[in-house]
């Protein structure tokens, strides 16, 4: 039974506290634990902006170093800006490996769309407590499966090249694209962990866990580089995953 370790930053560590919670209590494939956030000024977790290849190798040496299983995740929260400089990326949301890629099951949240004016309501709780939920999810998914990013239909495997589709994903709530789309719930349904899953994303539907977004914002594009012809995984937007790492050109 894989671990999932998140390290919360303070702004988020209540959410995070009732969402394992609640996790948890709903499915019986992963156990949940929060660590308390690093409180040493010197961590790479405290600085304004830092390389996603970094994080994961410092939460790699976390998990050896606190004698944690390849198959646990570690995932943790970041409130600087998140950047891949090697392939012309930044102000990403979330990165993070998977169980066979270099630094497995490690995957990182930045913080920093909260103030992109990303959220139509911005300082709503409710929705910006949904969107963390969603990109919890999201690192999940990175970690456990090999499913593969697409275009923009309010799924989480979306890639979210505009901020207007982030908004689009929470209005549909963890939704998991049909066979007349990409097909990703019936993927994830074959994928070692997918009932677990898939019972995250259908509880955390619930009352206490679902908001209602009323209208979309307009949003300008992420700026990332020419990606091309990378060869490895790349998700942009709200799951950005970067994975197969030495195949990338």
């Amino acid at each position: 039974m894989p671990k999932v370790i998140i390290i919360p930053y303070n702004q988020v560590e209540k959410v995070c506290q009732d969402a394992m919670t609640f996790a948890n209590s709903c499915q019986s494939d992963f156990t949940f634990y929060i660590l308390p956030p690093t409180k040493k000024v010197t961590s790479i977790l405290n600085g304004h902006t830092a390389e996603v290849f970094d994080i994961l190798k410092y939460l790699e040496e976390q998990k050896l170093e606190n004698g944690y299983e390849k198959d646990d995740l570690i995932l943790t929260f970041y409130n600087g800006v998140l950047q891949a400089s090697s392939h012309g990326l930044s102000n990403l949301f979330c990165a993070g490996s998977s169980y066979d890629d270099e630094y497995p099951c490690t995957g990182v949240i930045s913080l920093k769309y909260l103030g992109w004016e990303v959220l139509e309501e911005k300082y709503n709780y409710e929705v910006q407590k949904h969107s963390i939920l969603h990109l919890i999810i999201c690192g999940i998914i990175g970690a456990y499966t090999h499913l593969q990013a697409h275009a923009d239909v309010g799924c989480l495997l979306d890639m979210n090249l505009r901020l207007t589709s982030f908004n689009l994903k929470l209005r549909r709530g963890y939704y998991l694209c049909s066979a007349n789309e990409f097909g990703c719930y019936d993927k994830i349904k074959t994928e070692k962990y997918g009932k677990a899953i898939l019972q995250l994303c259908d509880r955390f539907k619930t009352n206490n866990y679902q908001t209602i977004i009323n209208e979309l914002i307009i949003g300008d594009k992420i700026e990332v580089g020419d990606i091309s012809n990378n060869s490895g995984q790349i998700i942009i937007g709200k799951n950005i995953k970067i994975s197969d790492t030495k195949r990338v050109k």
